[in-house]
């Protein structure tokens, strides 16, 4: 818009406002429309392909919380090597210290070693209950030849009795009693005692030890 103002007896012409034309408005709509778009383009959070097997995700503070960015995360060098000493401390003492089981075994490998001991010791001996009559037959028929045995009550012996009759079992194959053992050779129970003194061949295996037997 032009004013004419009276300027030395004629008119001059003053600006007025600037006014743009139609389609420079258009123009310049158009484009902030589009620099909308872009920045909301840009506000969208970037999809991103799952991460590959053992790596996690963290998020990572931005200028602008409209715009949040996943990065994989990995393990410092220094957890990574703490995480190795761990590891080989705890392997380390796995294969220094016994296991749950190693005090039963020695303690009964202690045992075994003593039943050797014993039936090496002495030329007779019996592994026995009290109350079992089998066992209360076979002391009865040696103390009848005058043979006195090395006896061991396995019900005299606590908690002990029980394990050293599967320690026994496990030398001999003879899980009952009683377990006869002479010159350190196992012979077997009750039966095998008596069948062989009545064939006369636990005379003879005694002789061997030079034990004489009494025949009345």
């Amino acid at each position: 818009m032009t004013v004419r103002v009276p300027f030395g007896g004629g008119w001059a012409s003053e600006p007025g406002p600037r006014r743009e034309s139609i389609p420079s408005i258009i123009i310049h709509q158009r484009e902030r429309e589009r620099e909308g778009d872009d920045a909301r383009e840009e506000s969208r959070e970037i999809p991103m392909a799952p991460p590959p097997p053992g790596m996690t995700l963290c998020r990572l503070p931005t200028a602008s919380p409209a715009l949040p960015l996943s990065l994989p995360c990995f393990p410092s060098r220094h957890r990574l090597s703490l995480a190795a000493r761990r590891a080989g401390s705890v392997a380390a003492r796995a294969s220094s210290s016994p296991s749950s089981s190693s005090p039963d075994s020695s303690f009964g490998s202690r045992m075994e070693e003593s039943v050797k001991k014993t039936v090496a010791d002495n030329p007779v001996v019996i592994y026995s209950k009290s109350w079992c009559s089998y066992c209360m037959e076979v002391k009865a028929l040696f103390k009848r030849i005058g043979v006195p045995p090395h006896v061991i009550e396995l019900d005299h012996l606590g908690a002990q009795g029980p394990q050293l009759q599967k320690v026994l079992e496990r030398l001999t194959g003879q899980s009952t009693v009683p377990n006869v053992f002479i010159g350190g050779k196992h012979i077997g129970g009750c039966t095998d005692t008596v069948k062989l003194h009545r064939k006369g061949e636990l005379a003879s295996m005694l002789s061997e030890l030079d034990i004489n037997i009494n025949n009345s």
